[in-house]
């Protein structure tokens, strides 16, 4: 099979890197954990049983000489020699943020073998699922990586869904498409990485335990437990992911500038609104934020710039503009007043220079588009990325102001359903809704109200 998704996922690719990195030894046994739990480890720990998974206890037991290297995220960013290899490829590249893995978005002529053997040395093991559906690559990927470390002989060639190829250092699963209900009918319920943590144990509560099983459930049905996720675990189920590799490596970056005609003496947040939020619509379609910004003015008093950076990712139209505000502020307060000058800045502004890097994914999750942000957001007053988007969706299509029932203001502030006629006339009195009432009686006599 050609072109398509490809799934690259290592052992001892993180460990290569980490020793490279921080110059350690080649002869010293090398494990890398997060948060006390072994995620990767080199070729000679391996062989000594350190396994990813295991507790450090556990692996200090299997190989008492393995050197520990402890990392704050396992973001497959780090792997930082393969990812310039695929960057020379193809354009479609993305990090797995959870995985020692990373996507790869393929042509019809791309070569997959070619490509595994061009980052040889860089891990002892590749298991790389291929395939149309992004789930799937990854998915298979996983269910071979398990096998793989419970000593499961993974015997190669034609499958009823495609092929398995085995060669040195690398096990390539190939799903043919027209195939992918076959295929994911196999999978067992701990591959489907796409749901939360919660769903899935929610379908073992009920008895699940392969995706096969989900397909022979009604979506009604499914949705009674699950809730917004049924439809999606039903297209899982069968394969079907129409999500995109997102080229997120070498990290991108933006730089817009905004010219003046006529130089100005102060420039307000209004000014540079348009721009900010182009970006943040182009970075709420990527899936992705930024931590870092660069803001630069120029005039007759030169240059002047200002960095803010953050600890989480942002891209919302709200948060872009706060950011940017400070930071405009910040640096318009640097540049000096002339003496006895009372009625502004004694200068005069050209141009903005903004720059926006250090990106990273934004994690989103479905959410219904009539959903009660008073009950989860009272107090962050936000609309979540996810829904942002598909307000922007609809906007785009639509029109503006395609969608504005209950919204007061602009995007981003609280939804406040209508109450219709009828709702007004029952919340004066509803026996049915309201548990424990007692009746109203109405005397004949005198027309009063007796409770």
């Amino acid at each position: 099979m050609s072109g398509g998704i490809l799934y690259l996922k290592f052992l001892g690719a993180r460990a290569y890197q980490e020793r490279l990195d921080r110059g350690l030894a080649q002869n010293i046994p090398l494990m890398v954990s997060h948060q006390d739990i072994v995620f990767d480890c080199d070729e000679v720990a391996f062989k000594n049983g350190v396994r990813p998974g295991d507790t450090l206890r556990q692996a200090k037991l299997a190989c008492p000489s393995c050197h520990v290297v402890r990392v704050t995220d396992r973001n497959a960013i780090h792997l930082k020699g393969i990812l310039d290899i695929l960057a020379k490829t193809t354009p479609y590249i993305e990090p797995d943020e959870d995985e020692n893995g990373v996507f790869v978005g393929l042509t019809r002529g791309d070569p997959v073998k070619h490509i595994m053997n061009l980052m040889d040395r860089r891990y002892f093991l590749a298991i790389a699922g291929n395939s149309r559906s992004k789930f799937l690559a990854k998915a298979s990927s996983g269910w071979f990586l398990k096998k793989y470390l419970k000593n499961q002989k993974i015997f190669p060639g034609k499958k009823e869904w495609g092929s398995v190829d085995v060669g040195s250092g690398y096990v390539l699963i190939s799903i043919d498409h027209g195939k992918e209900k076959n295929f994911s009918a196999h999978l067992p319920l701990t591959e489907m990485w796409t749901a939360p943590p919660e769903v899935v144990s929610t379908l073992y509560s009920l008895g699940f335990k392969s995706l096969e099983d989900i397909q022979g459930i009604a979506v009604e049905e499914l949705s009674r437990h699950v809730g917004e996720w049924a439809g999606l675990l039903k297209e899982w189920a069968f394969g079907k992911d129409f999500s995109h590799v997102r080229p997120l490596y070498p990290p991108p970056f933006v730089i817009k500038e905004i010219n003046f005609q006529d130089p100005v003496s102060a420039i307000g947040i209004e000014a540079l609104e348009p721009v900010l939020r182009e970006i943040s619509e182009d970075f709420l379609r990527k899936g992705i934020g930024f931590k870092a910004m660069t803001l630069s003015l120029s005039g007759d008093f030169g240059i002047v710039s200002g960095e803010k950076r953050l600890v989480r990712p942002i891209c919302s139209i709200d948060s872009v503009k706060m950011i940017t505000k400070a930071l405009l502020d910040e640096i318009q307060s640097k540049v000096k007043k002339s003496p006895g000058d009372n009625q502004g800045l004694f200068c005069s502004i050209s141009s903005v220079s903004l720059k926006i890097f250090d990106t990273a994914q934004v994690s989103a999750t479905p959410l219904p588009l009539f959903w009660s942000l008073q009950e989860k957001h009272e107090k962050t007053n936000k609309i979540p990325a996810s829904l942002e988007l598909v307000l922007l969706g609809l906007e785009e299509k639509y029109g503006d102001n395609a969608v504005n029932l209950g919204c007061t203001g602009a995007r981003g502030g609280i939804f406040k359903p209508e109450i219709l006629r009828r709702e007004k006339m029952l919340s004066l009195w509803d026996p049915v809704r309201i548990a424990g009432a007692a009746p109203c009686i109405f005397s004949s006599e005198k027309s009063e109200a007796i409770s």
